[in-house]
């Protein structure tokens, strides 16, 4: 079988992934929303899900949206 990359840029290219990989946890939210998993969209049923919102000037505040909303499905 020909070889298409050389092993140098492999290795190269498996370095700078190594690199990059997110930590175990890095995704997971930083806040707990007590409604999560409670609470369901009325439009298509999928779970809501918490939102903080901050603003300098503004106070802060949790609001809810749809799980499928985010992810502009619905």
């Amino acid at each position: 079988m020909p070889v298409i990359v050389s092993k140098e840029i492999f290795h190269k290219a498996r370095e700078m992934m190594k690199a990059r990989k997110r930590a175990p946890g890095a995704n997971k939210a930083k806040e707990f929303y007590l409604l999560t998993g409670l609470i369901y969209c009325g439009y298509c049923g999928t779970g809501m899900q918490g939102n903080r919102r901050n603003a300098k000037d503004k106070p802060k505040y949790v609001s809810y949206r749809c799980g499928c909303r985010l992810q502009k499905r619905t």
